[in-house]
C-alpha cells in the first residue's frame, strides 16, 4: 500500500501550502464489512492498474456504491480517527452501521458516542 503516514513526522515552523501528512493520497476500499482508508489491502492493488481500478476508489461514496451500497455504507476513516480522534456513533438510530465522521446529530450525548466501531456496533 501507498506511504500515507496519518501524522506528520514533526511540526511545520510554518503553515503549509499541501497537507503535511498523506492521508489524502489513501484510497478507499471495501473490507468485507464497509469502505475504509486503512492500508490493509492487497499490495498488487497498488501496483496493477487493472486490479487497482477494481478496487481502489477516490471516494467513500465510490467505494458504497461499487459494492453494492448507496453512497452510504458502513465506513472507518483511518484519517480521520487517527489524526482528530472522532468518536464513533451510529449513522441513525435505526440503522446498524457506525462511522466515526463528524456529520451526526448525537451533540455530546454519551450515549451515543463511542471510543471504538466496536463498542458502537455492540449498541447499535
Amino acid at each position: 500500500a501507498s506511504d500515507g503516514d496519518a501524522q506528520p513526522k514533526s511540526p511545520t515552523s510554518r503553515p503549509t501550502s499541501t497537507p503535511t501528512n498523506k492521508c489524502y493520497l489513501r484510497k478507499w476500499h471495501y473490507n468485507g464489512v464497509g469502505c475504509t482508508n486503512d492500508e490493509t489491502y492487497p499490495s498488487l492493488w497498488d501496483t496493477n492498474a487493472e486490479f487497482g481500478a477494481i478496487f481502489l476508489f477516490d471516494s467513500v461514496e465510490d467505494c458504497c456504491r461499487q459494492n453494492g451500497h448507496n453512497s452510504r455504507c458502513s465506513v472507518v476513516d483511518y484519517c480521520l480517527s487517527t489524526t482528530c480522534a472522532g468518536l464513533y456513533h451510529p449513522t441513525s438510530v435505526d440503522e446498524s452501521t457506525c462511522v466515526n465522521d463528524n456529520d451526526h446529530a448525537f451533540g455530546k450525548n454519551p450515549e451515543f458516542l463511542f471510543g471504538s466501531p466496536g463498542d458502537c456496533c455492540e449498541k447499535f
